[in-house]
């Protein structure tokens, strides 16, 4: 679970998930036995680090409410939490580590290898459409369609917080 990108989110907001979860009915079927891997338990024996869980400071104050939803660089840096998990702590994108068939993911800031040129319109455009500004597609492990139905007012912010973070080159994570 990223619960490093999800540690920000307001009390208000959390309680919303809550309702939104206790709003969903039931599924009835077993979800089966849960089996951890080599890979995971040598990482759990090891490494305790390597979970977010772990490094957060659980004890950090958080906010009631969220920022006001208004088309702002502020309001935009709340929401890009949750893209901090591919995209790195810069949002210079790159290769992930421990997934081969992760495509490299793109570089959000506005350098030359990123969206320096893309206008709020091609940024809209592209999570609406799942269409880099280059005609390209966006691969589907992007949740660009989901991020797509956000309303103009969240990209907008979006893409004004994008404009405020340093340029970096591809890959510096």
């Amino acid at each position: 679970m990223p619960s490093n990108e999800f540690a920000n989110l307001s009390d208000h907001e959390l309680s919303d998930i809550a309702a939104y979860i206790r709003s969903v009915p039931p599924v009835d079927r077993d979800p089966g036995r849960v089996r951890f891997g080599p890979v995971f338990s040598f990482i759990a024996a090891f490494d305790t680090s390597a979970f977010a869980a772990s490094v957060l400071d659980h004890s950090k104050a958080h906010a009631v409410e969220p920022p006001q939803a208004t088309p702002t660089a502020d309001f935009g840096e709340h929401l890009v939490q949750v893209c901090r998990g591919c995209h790195g702590s810069s949002l210079s994108g790159g290769k992930l580590d421990g997934d081969p068939d992760m495509p490299i993911v793109a570089n959000l800031t506005p350098h030359e290898t990123g969206l320096k040129d893309w206008t709020e319109a091609d940024f809209v455009r592209a999570l609406r459409e799942g269409t880099r500004k280059d005609g390209t597609r966006i691969s589907e492990r992007m949740p660009w369609k989901a991020y797509g139905q956000m309303g103009d007012t969240e990209l907008k912010a979006i893409y004004a917080y994008l404009r405020t973070v340093p340029p970096k080159p591809k890959g510096s994570r």
